[in-house]
């Protein structure tokens, strides 16, 4: 393959992160500050938690949201760690457009090393970087799918990255590990991940 060739190829399997990117963008301006609905607000009083200690500031509201949510506790982390609160939403769009492009370049990946070629992977991430409820109904609110759906991507792509070795399944083990925390619903895959790792 001529060097020209190779890299519109591999161009061409960037171009879902970038869509995901310029439309996260799109509607983050256009449309504004994350839109508001019950798990969005519960997400960002539960990232109040976190922020609280790391703010120094204790508030009452925070830890009731806190010792009541139905919620996982690593998307509030991640949107404290950029500055998201019930306060200022602003920077967990930041966050969401980031995983939103993570979840397309996954896809894409994902898609590449089980079928190979160039436009089944295209369109895989393709399709994931344009996906209508994540950017345009919720206005890139605060929401866990993309954080579970870029951790599942992550596991299936080292699943089958080849032989594997002792550091690899470690590593799939902390990933798979760590989907739970992004959405309850993640449990389900241990088992899965388990029977792998015993194949």
């Amino acid at each position: 393959m001529s060097p020209s060739r190779a890299l519109l190829r591999g161009g061409s399997l960037c171009l879902p992160a970038a869509a995901a990117a310029l439309v996260a963008g799109w509607t983050f301006s256009d449309f504004g500050p994350p839109g508001w609905f019950t798990d969005a607000l519960e997400y960002l009083w539960f990232a109040d938690f976190y922020r609280q200690w790391f703010d120094g500031a204790p508030s009452s509201v925070a830890t009731e949201a806190f010792q009541t949510t139905r919620f996982p506790p690593l998307l509030p982390l991640l949107l404290a760690g950029f500055g998201a609160g019930s306060a200022d939403p602003g920077p967990s769009g930041v966050l969401m457009a980031v995983m939103f492009t993570a979840c397309a370049a996954l896809a894409t990946a994902w898609a590449r090393r089980e079928v190979g070629g160039v436009l089944a992977p295209v369109l895989c991430g393709l399709a994931v970087a344009i996906s209508p409820g994540w950017f345009l109904l919720q206005q890139i609110s605060p929401v866990s799918e993309p954080l579970m759906l870029a951790l599942v991507l992550a596991a299936l792509l080292l699943a089958r990255a080849g032989p594997m070795t002792r550091g690899r399944a470690l590593a799939l083990a902390r990933v798979a590990g760590t989907v739970p925390l992004a959405r309850s619903i993640g449990i389900a895959l241990m088992l899965p991940v388990v029977l792998h790792l015993a194949a």
